[in-house]
């Protein structure tokens, strides 16, 4: 089910509307599900796919769904979130929030010292990982997250809310910060202008705000979908991210490409009326890319499925499974998927039963082919590399690349 079809861009207010692409029969559910709440999934009443479509407003550069998923539904997706495997834990490691780390401490650790700024709040922080390290960098932290990733932050000392962020929690006892973090939380709400708002209204007079959220502008260069899905209702440029500060009366400090993110550091002090700049991105050159990579995988695949070769997908993730829909790839061409969770082997995709397994296990399998669609793809491959796999992979992430290793 569908909120009503959005006619102006949520940022701009723009009617400048171009159609990017559409994807029928596109899964809600992107995250492996144990098999009782599969089951559960499968027999209620909420949909499983949908069609997927994406537009861009031609004055603000910012891709967003033309149609949202209702409010249950969505409250059903980011349920599926609270199983996440923790960093703190050491489950996996996690290259997106290390290179935010190093980000912060190379760009902006000191300008925050030196303009006295130690008291943070990050909102949707799971198991505090970020937190953790700044907090031994001799900041005082707090994390706002409704998860049961918050039990495990606090069992590594960090003090986190378990609630959903609501603002009006710390304005009613003036707890304000000098720093408020958010990391890929402003993509999934429905109306990114007002959380803006609800972050600059716990921030101190001179606070800054920190957001990270995947680069749209990575995505269409590279003709990849891997940015686009049911819950990410919004994907920003650096033009529509300025444009989104200067409506909430901020203005961005920095605005750092962390190769497929922008980590972006705003305050008060830097705001001005912004006019978005002209980006020399076709859409039309998009989509040739993105169909000559579409039809590049397809190639690949279907050459060891006409050999009856062994082809495996390293990540259950949510990644991995929408590639499976991006891409164009049927599930039943897929033998298994690897991954390192031990908590996903018994677990399966509410939209096929490709069974999911160790890679110790997958080893003994031989696949002749893996395919890697994880923005985790580096850690990936040392491991593949580490453990002796002779298989050819496919890259999808962040190009298409072939490796034909036989």
């Amino acid at each position: 089910m569908h909120e009503n079809k959005i006619m102006n861009c949520p940022i701009c207010s723009g009617d400048a509307i171009e159609d990017v692409i559409e994807s029928l029969d596109f899964p809600y559910f992107t995250v492996a599900q144990t098999l009782k709440r599969k089951k559960e999934l499968i027999a209620s009443k909420i949909k499983k796919t949908d069609l997927l479509k994406v537009q861009v407003c031609s004055n603000c550069y910012h891709f967003f769904l033309s149609t949202r998923p209702d409010k249950k539904t969505l409250s059903e997706l980011y349920n599926d979130y609270s199983s996440y495997p923790s960093p703190l834990k050491g489950s996996f490691e996690p290259e997106r929030d290390n290179a935010f780390l190093n980000n912060f401490y190379i760009n902006i650790e000191k300008y925050c010292k030196d303009n006295n700024l130690n008291n943070i709040l990050e909102v949707g922080c799971f198991d505090g990982y970020i937190l953790y390290h700044l907090k031994k960098r001799g900041f005082k932290v707090t994390g706002c997250d409704p998860s049961a990733g918050a039990e495990i932050g606090k069992e590594f000392g960090v003090d986190i809310i378990r609630e959903s962020f609501k603002p009006e929690y710390f304005i009613k006892t003036n707890n304000l910060f000098d720093i408020v973090i958010s990391r890929h939380f402003i993509e999934h709400v429905v109306d990114p202008i007002k959380l803006v708002n609800d972050f600059k209204n716990i921030l101190k007079p001179n606070g800054i705000l920190i957001l990270e959220t995947p680069n749209v502008e990575f995505f269409v260069e590279r003709g990849l979908m891997d940015v686009f899905s049911m819950e990410h209702l919004h994907a920003f440029s650096c033009e529509s991210m300025n444009y989104l500060l200067s409506g909430t009366n901020l203005g961005a400090i920095r605005i750092d490409k962390s190769q497929d993110n922008l980590i972006v550091f705003s305050n008060r002090k830097t705001s001005k009326k912004y006019s978005p700049k002209p980006l020399n991105i076709p859409i039309e050159a998009y989509k040739k890319k993105l169909n000559e990579n579409i039809l590049k995988i397809s190639e690949v695949f279907l050459s060891y499925k006409n050999q009856n070769k062994i082809i495996s997908m390293w990540g259950a993730g949510s990644s991995g499974s929408s590639a499976l829909s991006y891409y164009k790839i049927p599930s039943d061409y897929i033998n298994f998927i690897i991954d390192s969770d031990p908590n996903k082997w018994e677990m399966e995709f509410i939209s096929n039963s490709i069974p999911i397994i160790s890679p110790e296990k997958a080893k003994l399998n031989c696949p002749d082919l893996i395919i890697i669609a994880s923005m985790y793809h580096r850690t990936i491959k040392k491991t593949i590399k580490k453990m002796g796999f002779n298989s050819s992979t496919l890259s999808i992430f962040p190009d298409v690349d072939y490796k034909n290793n036989s």
